[in-house]
């Protein structure tokens, strides 16, 4: 009898915040890679997860590098099939300019998606991070056909064409929303192959990143005191819906963008529109 094709799950922006959740659940599942650009928080996850009794290989890479992301890829390939992939690489507003913002994670979501399409196996899954940001930025409608050619080797000339000055806060709004198109985009591709792709849209979630975001945007003291929740999400919130969506239980479910956010997003589109609650 063949031997079975073993499988394995991939997180990207693996050392910490949503991206070391996801591990912790996916490792109990099987063996897993994890992958990032930070060398030494790297590492460290991946002893935690190793002590934790997890599978775990590290890999070091920038995602918004074609060759660092086929690299991942080749080393994904080389372990097995891949069930599970989420993609929670990526920078906020004040960690760079606005094309790095761009490059990272929109770019970087890109190059991402094409090479683990091939990947994929039958009945597998790949979740991307996008954010609550995508759904508010304004320019939205002027951007999206740019938007959803983020390989296109005039992107970034022909998006500062469209949608004007750009900076940092918008570009990550931006970004996000590409990031949401793109997983819509490719479902019917991805469902040929036998998978399936969704995104995740969080709120306000309480991350380094989320806090660094906190403590340098006063609007953010707003949003919070507005989620109807009225608190931060945890990290592990997200890695449980990405989680489920990568698993047999969603089998049903691509092409879609779920908001984690407290309720914040649909709050922000009633008070657009000049309706109350």
């Amino acid at each position: 009898m063949a031997q079975e094709t073993r499988r394995v799950s991939v997180i990207t922006g693996g050392s910490g915040g949503m991206g070391i959740e996801c591990a912790r659940l996916l490792a109990s599942e099987g063996p897993i890679i994890i992958a990032d650009i930070k060398a030494r928080e790297l590492e460290s996850a991946a002893a935690q997860l190793r002590k934790a009794g997890g599978e775990v290989t590290s890999v070091l890479c920038d995602v918004s590098a074609a060759d660092s992301v086929a690299a991942l890829a080749q080393k994904a390939a080389a372990a097995g099939q891949v069930q599970a992939l989420i993609h929670t690489a990526g920078i906020s507003p004040t960690m760079a300019d606005w094309r790095r913002i761009m490059s990272v994670n929109l770019i970087g979501s890109a190059l991402i998606e094409r090479a683990f399409a091939p990947l994929m196996a039958p009945g597998g899954a790949a979740v991307f991070i996008a954010s609550m940001a995508g759904h508010t930025v304004q320019n939205a409608a002027a951007a999206a056909a740019v938007l959803d050619r983020p390989l296109a080797p005039d992107f970034i000339e022909r998006l500062e064409q469209v949608a004007g000055p750009i900076d940092p806060g918008s570009a990550y709004g931006l970004s996000k929303q590409g990031v949401i198109q793109l997983c819509q985009r490719v479902t019917p591709a991805w469902a040929k192959r036998g998978a399936r792709i969704n995104s995740i849209s969080p709120g306000l979630i309480d991350t380094g990143m989320g806090k660094l975001e906190f403590a340098n945007q006063p609007m953010m003291a707003m949003m919070l005191e507005q989620t109807p929740l009225g608190r931060w999400g945890t990290a592990g919130e997200i890695a449980e819906v990405a989680v489920f969506l990568c698993s047999p239980k969603a089998s049903f479910v691509t092409g879609i963008d779920i908001l984690v956010d407290g309720g914040m997003t649909n709050v922000l589109a009633r008070q657009a529109r000049g309706l109350t609650s």
